[in-house]
């Protein structure tokens, strides 16, 4: 366990540099936002350790940056699962011209706003005293992550709405990425990323 810290601090200061490439923007957006989602999930296993307050601000800072990069992302999901759908030739130009104008944004400005974000980020995680995190840190980050999920099952049962299968998903991918992270036997993992690709199809074709 005592490498989470190490390899977490390693995978915040590759964030800039994934926003840096500007090669293929679009695998660039997704790579940065999958990452922005493990290393928030990093911090829930670091919760007790770090203090709920350093987690808090740090938590919010990577929700940011992947807020920032979410219109780049959905327009392209968007023009993919349509094309996927057998939507016409018309809509597809709609939704391909809309994508490329959130790409234009994200040249425009945003790419460097999330990189700023990112390494500034980056500065602030290599001042904090890793402490761990603890095996009592990662039991009670594991506990309240599958705890959350289990209520946001209930409420997607429940409810069943397309924000309500949405937050679902997100507390699968955080309880994948948190077993991951402790090296769990792929027995424990699959499951959680079979779910995720199904909330993800459900999620992409809702849109």
């Amino acid at each position: 366990m005592r490498d989470l810290a190490p390899a977490a601090l390693a995978a915040v200061d590759r964030l800039a540099d994934h926003l840096g490439d500007a090669t293929d923007l679009d695998r660039t957006v997704h790579a940065t936002r999958k990452s922005t989602k493990r290393l928030r999930s990093f911090l829930r296993l670091a919760r007790v350790s770090i203090g709920t307050n350093v987690y808090q601000e740090e938590n919010a800072a990577l929700r940011d940056i992947a807020r920032l990069l979410a219109p780049a992302r959905d327009s392209f999901v968007l023009t993919e699962t349509a094309g996927d759908l057998g939507a016409s030739e018309p809509v597809l130009a709609t939704l391909e011209r809309l994508h490329v104008e959130e790409m234009a944004r994200l040249e425009a400005g945003v790419r460097t706003d999330a990189a700023g974000r990112s390494e500034s980020t980056a500065a602030r995680w290599r001042a904090i005293d890793w402490q761990g995190p603890t095996a009592a840190s990662i039991r009670a980050g594991l506990k309240r992550t599958y705890r959350r999920g289990l209520e946001d099952f209930h409420s997607a049962r429940s409810q069943q709405s397309a924000t309500a299968f949405h937050a679902w998903r997100r507390r699968v991918k955080y309880v994948r990425y948190q077993l991951e992270a402790v090296r769990a036997p792929s027995r424990l993992t699959k499951p959680w990323l079979d779910l995720g690709d199904e909330l993800g199809w459900e999620h992409d074709h809702t849109v």
